[in-house]
This record gives structure tokens, C-alpha cells and sequence, in this order.
């Protein structure tokens, strides 16, 4: 078993999100709720909250990872309270969590991507709301381990995660529409009026997968060895 099944019956956090996963049409509900009232933005900043977690899209995206990654640990980076990696966990994906700053109390692991690929020399990663301006992304994608590159983000202004996603050498990238279907971030927005019933929503979140298609050069494979070499 992986770190974050190994833990996720011992600490307080797992127990302290829910014990079973909302699905999709009650987060709607309640993002729709929330547009009618304060804002669903602003309950999800009031919950720090970038993407809401429901049944269906781990559902989905579990025998994704298990395909890219057979019986290996799969690396998630930013992974904040650990919240995907445990309910991916109880469907058998074994997912090591890591962040450079997780909540107190967390069960994820305290680790810069840097450091967790070091450690972990993962062949997939798992990336959820990865700042784009935080080297984390370049990382995964210099890391001569790596193979395939998991992430969920919301295009905001044209614009979704780190511009070297779109352009690094060596790399392809498919979106993953089926799960795309049950994302719901922050950004959604309700499509509604007030005084008139509507379920519509305008959903900003996108699943893509990013695969190597080429042998790092020589040159090149050394000198992300030496930068991923032990400490």
C-alpha cells in the first residue's frame, strides 16, 4: 500500500472532510445555491476550495491513472489537503501526496515538486490546480522519469496552467473529455437569472494528459539527472 493508504485511517483528516464523496448533481445544486446568494467564488475562497471533489470524477479518473500507471505510485504534486489522493485511495490508485505548504494536520506529504520527484522518480503525475507561475509544471516535465502528466485546472481568460505545457519538446497532449464532464472549479458559474429556474452551469474546468513521445537526448537526460540527483 502507498503512503496515503497506509495513513488515511490514522490521522483526523480524511475522517474530518466527509465520509462519503458528494456527487455531481448535489454540487451543482449547492454551486448553484451559492450563486443565488453570496457567490459560489466566494464560498469556495471562504472554503479554500479549487475543485469540487465529487464521486463521478473519481469514478472517472481512477481507471485513467491505473492505465498510465499499472500497480506504480502515482506522484501528485500541489496536492494540497490530500482531499483527490484519499478518495482515489479507496478505489485502489496509489497516489503519494505531496505539497510544499499542506494544511496543519495533513496527511499529505511536505515536499517542493522538486524534491518529490527526486524522491519518487514517478513515470506518472497527477497535478490539480498547479500554479502556473511556480516552476512545478517545467519540473514534472524536465524529470527524465516521467512519462505522463495528469492535470485539472480551469481556463481562465484563454489561458489554462503553465505556458511550457503547451510547448515543450518531446511531449503531446490529449484532453480527457470524460472526465472533464465532472469538474467543477471555483471559477464555474451559474447560467441562470434570478426569479427563473435553470441546472445550467459554465464550467471553466479541463482534464488534459500530457505524454512523452520522445527519448530525452543524452545530453539532456544527464543533465536533468544531475539536477534530480539525490540530495
Amino acid at each position: 500500500m502507498c503512503d496515503m493508504q497506509l495513513r488515511k485511517r490514522s490521522g483526523n483528516g480524511p475522517k474530518a472532510r466527509e465520509d462519503s464523496l458528494p456527487c455531481f448533481a448535489r454540487w451543482r445544486e449547492q454551486l448553484i445555491a451559492a450563486e443565488r446568494s453570496m457567490g459560489w467564488l466566494e464560498e469556495c475562497l471562504d472554503a479554500g476550495r479549487f475543485l469540487a471533489v465529487s464521486k463521478e470524477l473519481v469514478e472517472a479518473l481512477a481507471p485513467a491513472l491505473r492505465r498510465f500507471a499499472g500497480t506504480g505510485t502515482i506522484l501528485e504534486v500541489s496536492a494540497g489537503s490530500g482531499e483527490l489522493a484519499h478518495w482515489l485511495a479507496g478505489l485502489g490508485v496509489c497516489v503519494a501526496a505531496t505539497d510544499a505548504g499542506p494544511p496543519e494536520g495533513s496527511e499529505v506529504l511536505r515536499m517542493s515538486a522538486e524534491a518529490a520527484l527526486r524522491h519518487f522518480r514517478p513515470a506518472v503525475v497527477l497535478g490539480i490546480f498547479v500554479p502556473h507561475d511556480a516552476g512545478v509544471d517545467e519540473a514534472v516535465l524536465a524529470c527524465p522519469s516521467v512519462r505522463h502528466y495528469v492535470i485539472i485546472n480551469a481556463r481562465i481568460g484563454g489561458a489554462l496552467g503553465s505556458p511550457s505545457l503547451w510547448n515543450a519538446p518531446g511531449w503531446k497532449s490529449e484532453p480527457l473529455e470524460d472526465i472533464r464532464r465532472w469538474v467543477i472549479t471555483r471559477h464555474d458559474v451559474w447560467l441562470g437569472q434570478a426569479g427563473k429556474e435553470s441546472s445550467d452551469i459554465l464550467q471553466h474546468g479541463e482534464v488534459w494528459h500530457f505524454v512523452r513521445t520522445a527519448a530525452m537526448s543524452s545530453a539532456d537526460e544527464r543533465s536533468s539527472k544531475r539536477g534530480f540527483s539525490q540530495d
